[in-house]
């Protein structure tokens, strides 16, 4: 099977990068390209990508407002967040809307392709740093400093039930 890509990103040097490295690998094909949100929107519709390289920061209709859109639609691509920035609340709302990865524009090569294989079979690549931005995220609102304060936290509220907990 060929995984179909669309890759939408304002900056055209970023999308000639991803389609060359991706245009290299064995069963990965780009199916489109888009500069700004809306754009990506109708390719989306009109060329039924399996994955969605998608960057945050577009004119138009920015990464979470393509994200917003496509919730619902039918057949919607598997989305993978690319972006230079690294805010908690963006990751959150970007995976909250259904992105399965997020990954750094600085992300290497091997990286977004094992995100792009994962994402065509529903499955997730984080980054490392994601997952600290995340869990650094978490500990804050706690109000705790470190991993064991969380679990016990979570026991206390009930938010994991301490059968699952010893699971």
């Amino acid at each position: 099977m060929t995984i179909r890509v669309l890759i939408a990103d304002d900056h055209e040097v970023v999308r000639q990068g991803l389609r060359f490295v991706l245009e290299q690998e064995d069963g990965v094909e780009v199916a489109g390209e888009s500069e700004d949100g809306a754009r990506a929107l109708a390719a989306v519709r009109a060329l039924r990508p399996d994955v969605l390289l998608l960057d945050m920061v577009m004119p138009v209709v920015d990464g979470l407002g393509v994200l917003r859109a496509l919730r619902d639609e039918p057949g919607r691509p598997a989305v993978i967040v690319l972006t230079s920035f690294h805010e908690d609340d963006r990751v959150v709302e970007a995976m909250r809307l259904g992105a399965l990865s997020y990954l750094p524009k600085t992300a290497g090569v091997d990286r977004v392709v094992a995100a792009v294989r994962a994402a065509a079979e529903g499955g997730s690549a984080l980054g490392r740093e994601t997952v600290k931005t995340h869990v650094s995220s978490i500990l804050a609102k706690l109000g705790v400093a470190d991993r064991t304060q969380a679990a016990i936290v979570a026991l206390q509220q009930g938010l994991v039930p301490l059968d699952e907990a010893l699971g």
